[in-house]
C-alpha cells in the first residue's frame, strides 16, 4: 500500500476536494495522463481505494488483453497465444492487479496499443493507421515522456525501414509527426491558460535532468537480468530471420517493428534501473 499511496493521493488531491493542481501544488515528474485518467474515475465514482484498485484492475485487464490480441495476430495459434498470456499473468499478476495502479502501466498498455495497430496495419492496410499512431505515440508522451520518446523514435525507425519507398515512409511518418503536434500544441495551450506551465517546464523537463543526475542505479539480480535478455534475444533472433529470408513481407514486416520496440524498450528502464521498470520492458517483448 505504500508504495501507491503516493498516486493516490496525487490524484485524490487534484482540484474537486483540496482543490490542489497538478504542478503548481503536486509535485510530479511525469507527464499527467494517468493522474487525469484518475480523477475522472473518482469524479463519476467515489475517491477511494476501492475505486483505485479497480482503475488497476483495468489497466491489468487492457495489457493481458492486448497481449493475447498481439500474440493472435501474429498467428501463433490460439493455444500457444493463451498459454503465453496465462503465464504472463501468472509472473505478473501480483504487480499488475494487487499492487494498484500507476503510470508505468499505464504507458505500457498504451504502447501495447500502438504496437497491436502496427500489426493490424501489416495484415490490412488501413489509411488511417498512420493518424490513429499519431494519437496513441501523443498518449505515450502524455503518461510518461521517456517512455514517448523512445516509442516515438522506435516507430520513426520502424517506417523508414518498413517501405522501400523512402518518399512513402516520409508521409507515414509526417502524418504521425503532424498529429503529435497539433495534439501537443493544443495540450500546452490548456497548460498555459490553467497557469501551470512553469510548474510542468520545471517537473516534467527540467526536474528530469535534476532526477536523473540524483538517481542512483541498484546492482541487476539474476530475475531482473532473465527480463533484461528478453528484448536481446529477440533483436538477435530477428534480424537472422530477416537476414534468411523465412518469412512472408507481412511477417517481415512484424519483425522489423518488434526489433524497434524491443531496442527502445531498453531504454525504457531509464532512468532507474531496478526490478519493476525492467519487467515493464521486457513486457512489450514477450
Amino acid at each position: 500500500m505504500g508504495i501507491v499511496l503516493p498516486y493516490f493521493n496525487n490524484i485524490y488531491k487534484q482540484k474537486g476536494w483540496c482543490k490542489y493542481e497538478i504542478y503548481k501544488d503536486i509535485n510530479v515528474i511525469v507527464t499527467p495522463f494517468f493522474f487525469y485518467i484518475g480523477l475522472i474515475f473518482f469524479k463519476l465514482f467515489c475517491p477511494n481505494f476501492l475505486v483505485f484498485n479497480i482503475y488497476g484492475a483495468i489497466i491489468g485487464s487492457l495489457i493481458i488483453t492486448l497481449v493475447y490480441k498481439i500474440l493472435k495476430k501474429l498467428e501463433c495459434g490460439k493455444s500457444l497465444a493463451f498459454l503465453t498470456t496465462l503465464a504472463l499473468y501468472s509472473i505478473l499478476q501480483k504487480s499488475l492487479f494487487s499492487n494498484g495502479p500507476n503510470y508505468n502501466f499505464l504507458v505500457l498498455a498504451v504502447i501495447l496499443m500502438g504496437i497491436y495497430l502496427e500489426i493490424k496495419q501489416n495484415k490490412k492496410q488501413n489509411r488511417y493507421t498512420d493518424l490513429l499512431q499519431g494519437i496513441i505515440t501523443f498518449f505515450v508522451l502524455f503518461t510518461k515522456q521517456n517512455m514517448g520518446v523512445y516509442y516515438l523514435l522506435a516507430i520513426t525507425v520502424y517506417k523508414f525501414i518498413k517501405y522501400k519507398n523512402l518518399r512513402e515512409s516520409i508521409k507515414c511518418i509526417m502524418k504521425i509527426y503532424s498529429v503529435i503536434f497539433l495534439l501537443g500544441i493544443s495540450f500546452l495551450i490548456y497548460l498555459k491558460v490553467s497557469g501551470i506551465w512553469e510548474g510542468f517546464f520545471y517537473y516534467v523537463i527540467s526536474g528530469t535532468g535534476d532526477f536523473l543526475s540524483n538517481a542512483s542505479i541498484p546492482a541487476i539480480g539474476n530475475s531482473d537480468m532473465f527480463f533484461l535478455i528478453i528484448p536481446i534475444t529477440i533483436l538477435v533472433l530477428g534480424v537472422i530471420g530477416i537476414k534468411k529470408q523465412r518469412f512472408s513481407e507481412e511477417e517481415n514486416n512484424n519483425i522489423k517493428l518488434l526489433i524497434c520496440t524491443a531496442i527502445a524498450s531498453i531504454g525504457y528502464i531509464i532512468p532507474l534501473v531496478n526490478d519493476g521498470h525492467i519487467v515493464k520492458a521486457a513486457v512489450i517483448n514477450i
